[in-house]
């Protein structure tokens, strides 16, 4: 149980160091930034289960080691030289017994869509892996509904403002919205979501790299282009109650996707999976000659994406076109990462949810052409 986790967190991982990997190569003479935060903020209880355990508002501290681009890539260029690097999270969460703390260390990258000489306007995304102090026990911790594992994946998004106020020194303010769960490996899965308002302090070392008159450079013509792929994903998923058997499930994705710009993507496919869990479901449902059919279901998605380098991270929404077994509705989600990790193949990882509720998580390998 605990290796799948893990695996899953490295996973993430190094999709972040690859991003960050992938632009930063030498670093020499590069300059660097080293930022601390303070966040306060509470839970979002998205499914009734945490609010009358909070005793206090959640509070946590991070701290950052960040590299900015240089702008020798045009995408880089396109988003304002962003900054890539990794970080460190700890967070109360509002009731030591129950709930606990939680440490994690995360890959980010912080992208300014306004940067002005004294100013700028970012927002960030974060990825990497969390270990929660207290999880879901049968015996010693049956009140904590939301997680079934200490080690869960780190997810963050937030955007914030920094006032330079000195030649090496900004501060920061902003919001963030963090998520922690493991893709339903473990139940309980519900997760927890923390809001949070922050502010801090970045300290520059190394000399000034970033000019915006080396930014606002010519842009050249992009040629918009179709793009195909082919996604096999593997993963487990684990059924209520907790401890119960793990089973197998395994996905089959046809895509096409339009490449707008350096920046953006979107598209629509075809999704087919294979789902054993569904067996147990029908079968205490009722029905005694469960098929092979019966744990397989059809689905088509839109999606649209966001590039960044090798790197593109993508949002889907579908509905079912087949399925015997519909126990949360005919729409579903995804969010998935991809890495290119060369001219044909890239790596994949993708969360498939029902709203809020993680469903499994999809291991996946992808083959995709340009025309």
């Amino acid at each position: 149980m605990t290796k799948n986790i893990i695996l899953i967190i490295l996973f993430i991982i190094i999709f972040s160091g690859n991003l960050y990997a992938q632009e930063i190569k030498d670093t020499s003479s590069r300059n660097f930034y080293l930022s601390a935060k303070l966040h306060y903020g509470f839970i979002y209880d998205h499914r009734n289960t945490v609010n009358y355990l909070l005793k206090r508002h959640s509070t946590a501290v991070s701290l950052q080691w960040g590299i900015p681009t240089k702008g020798d890539k045009q995408w880089q260029i396109e988003r304002n030289n962003p900054t890539v690097g990794v970080g460190y999270y700890c967070a109360d969460l509002g009731n030591y017994d129950i709930l606990g703390i939680v440490n994690s260390v995360y890959g980010y990258i912080d992208v300014p869509f306004v940067r002005k000489k004294k100013i700028s306007l970012n927002y960030n995304i974060a990825f990497g892996l969390a270990h929660l102090s207290k999880k879901f026990d049968a015996e010693k911790n049956y009140m904590n509904r939301s997680i079934g594992s200490h080690f869960n994946v780190h997810i963050n998004f937030g955007f914030d403002a920094k006032f330079k106020i000195g030649n090496r020194t900004e501060l920061t303010t902003g919001l963030c919205f963090t998520h922690f769960s493991n893709g339903k490996i473990a139940t309980p899965n519900l997760g927890i979501n923390i809001a949070s308002l922050y502010t801090g302090i970045n300290y520059r070392f190394g000399n000034e790299v970033i000019k915006l008159q080396e930014i606002e450079k010519a842009k050249p013509i992009f040629e918009k282009h179709n793009e195909y792929s082919i996604i096999y994903s593997l993963g487990l998923k684990e059924r209520y109650p907790p401890g119960e058997k793990k089973y197998f499930v395994t996905s089959l994705s046809a895509n096409y996707e339009r490449v707008f710009n350096y920046k953006r993507l979107a598209g629509f496919g075809i999704d087919y999976f294979y789902d054993g869990s569904i067996r147990s479901w029908l079968e205490n449902a009722g029905n005694e000659n469960v098929s092979e059919t019966d744990l397989m279901y059809i689905g088509a998605h839109g999606s649209y994406g966001f590039i960044f380098g090798q790197t593109i991270i993508s949002l889907e929404a579908g509905f079912y076109l087949y399925s015997s077994w519909k126990p949360f509705g005919y729409i579903y989600q995804r969010v998935r990462i991809r890495y290119k990790f060369s001219d044909r193949f890239f790596a994949s990882i993708a969360v498939k949810s029902y709203l809020a509720k993680a469903d499994f998580v999809e291991w996946g390998l992808g083959y995709y052409w340009n025309k």
